[in-house]
């Protein structure tokens, strides 16, 4: 909700820049949810403190796909303008091609592309993925790729667990119960563990539960931090001193050309 302290921050530099920086525009970006009716109180909220202050405000809701990128990426951006109408804006829509086509504009030159720099280098002994390749050996990505939430969604309602088993560690199976369970009582369950693909045009929401599920659109392993860096719209260029300890942080910027 609007009172909720974790909206503190954004109220804080909403009022420090409309009070102290008074600059001609102010814009910032947040969750998808900013843009629909459980973000209308803090929308509100925010429109009064622009308004108190001179601004008026238009509320954009785009994703990265959007902007000639692979990466379903749903974001909400606020722009406060010190004046008394908004413009009006273009929607920006610019499509996109397959995943080879995007991931192809790599240089060659560029650093941390290597097998040594593969997110998810133990695909190859993934139960589920041995499950896959087994049953489907010839097209077992196509029983992923309509999938948003990655196996499960596919197969839950006709897979009988005990013809996985085999292909499971224990840690594997005992989660394969866990899902089980909550499937026989019509619960949801969180999954970060099995194989991820959304087709040959599109690659899911970049954050750490799909970091390392993510299975490469065709060879069979993860992709690459270069890879991720690429759908985060980061440049060929960019060096990051730190990848090896902390590479989920990835995927905690907005790709470049969904702000722009």
């Amino acid at each position: 909700g609007a009172a909720a302290q974790q909206n503190n921050n954004m109220y804080g530099v909403a009022k420090m820049t409309f009070e102290r920086i008074k600059p001609k525009v102010f814009i910032f970006e947040n969750a998808p949810a900013l843009f629909t009716n459980t973000g209308k109180a803090v929308r509100d909220k925010l429109r009064d403190m622009g308004k108190e202050h001179g601004y008026v405000v238009t509320w954009v809701k785009t994703n990265t796909n959007k902007h000639a990128n692979v990466q379903y990426r749903s974001r909400t951006f606020g722009i406060f303008w010190r004046a008394d109408v908004t413009p009006q804006l273009e929607f920006v829509d610019k499509p996109h091609g397959s995943i080879k086509e995007y991931l192809a504009d790599i240089s060659k030159d560029a650093s941390y592309n290597t097998d040594e720099w593969i997110i998810n280098p133990n695909i190859l002994n993934n139960g589920w993925y041995k499950y896959l390749k087994a049953k489907y050996p010839t097209n077992w990505r196509e029983y992923l790729a309509t999938s948003k939430r990655g196996f499960w969604e596919n197969f839950w309602d006709k897979l009988d667990f005990t013809e996985i088993k085999p292909y499971c560690n224990e840690k594997e199976w005992k989660f394969c119960e866990h899902v089980k369970d909550k499937l026989s009582r019509r619960m949801g369950f969180y999954d970060n563990v099995t194989p991820l693909y959304m087709g040959d045009y599109r690659v899911p929401t970049i954050f750490h539960r799909t970091l390392a599920r993510l299975v490469h659109y065709e060879k069979d392993r993860g992709y690459t931090l270069r890879e991720f860096m690429k759908f985060m719209g980061m440049p060929d260029d960019f060096e990051w001193p730190s990848a090896k300890k902390n590479w989920v942080w990835i995927s905690q910027n907005v790709p470049v050309m969904t702000s722009y």
